[in-house]
């Protein structure tokens, strides 16, 4: 969501950019009775936000909210996102500095955003930090579920000092550098060493 007047606290109104939902279903539940279940919940909670000071959620665009992106959601838990969690995702993520959001690489098809964006977010840091300096580059890509590319990036960097500074939107790749299948043709992510990679960690410098 976006923020509207933050300067003014007290006429502080909010707008949807978008909002995700991805609700595991029976199948034969197809996207219309989703949505005509779903959607009475949603507005009802969104009215409850608002009742509670949040002006404007309320206010949800159906073309800005979306239900199952991937299409539909029978199978899950780990038969259908398979993945290895706790210790291990900070142990690939550089420990507890990094946040991760829950996503695993290990165990997961390359095509996952949890690894191919994984991938990308770091390659892309490596390239602003040396661009830019600094001791230390966040590089931040979120997709939304059924989507090729993220819905937003963004990126920091922390200078000398340990000061944080944004680093502008024009400094990024263009568009068509961020689709899962540009990232896996790219980074070789089919052909990596995934028995060298869980032993080592997942961002080893070179070649496998």
């Amino acid at each position: 969501m976006t923020p509207v007047g933050a300067r003014v606290p007290r006429a502080r109104q909010y707008r949807w950019n978008r909002l995700t939902l991805s609700i595991q279903h029976r199948e034969g539940v197809f996207a219309a009775e989703q949505h005509e279940l779903v959607l009475p919940v949603v507005s009802g909670a969104l009215a409850e936000l608002e009742a509670r000071g949040l002006a404007g959620v309320s206010n949800l665009p159906l073309e800005n909210f979306i239900l199952n992106g991937m299409g539909d959601f029978i199978i899950g838990g780990p038969e259908g996102d398979n993945g290895l969690s706790g210790k291990k995702l900070a142990v690939d993520f550089y420990g507890p500095e990094i946040p991760i959001g829950g996503g695993a690489i290990c165990g997961k098809d390359p095509h996952k955003v949890d690894v191919a964006g994984a991938f990308r977010a770091r390659e892309l840091a490596l390239r602003l930090l040396k661009e830019r300096g600094g001791s230390a580059v966040t590089v931040r890509l979120g997709w939304t579920p059924g989507d090729a590319a993220p819905a937003f990036r963004e990126a920091e960097s922390v200078d000398s000092l340990g000061l944080t500074h944004p680093i502008p939107s024009s400094a990024l790749p263009p568009e068509d550098w961020f689709p899962i299948d540009s990232i896996v043709a790219d980074l070789r992510l089919t052909a990596i060493s995934r028995r060298k990679r869980v032993l080592a960690g997942y961002f080893l410098e070179g070649e496998d």
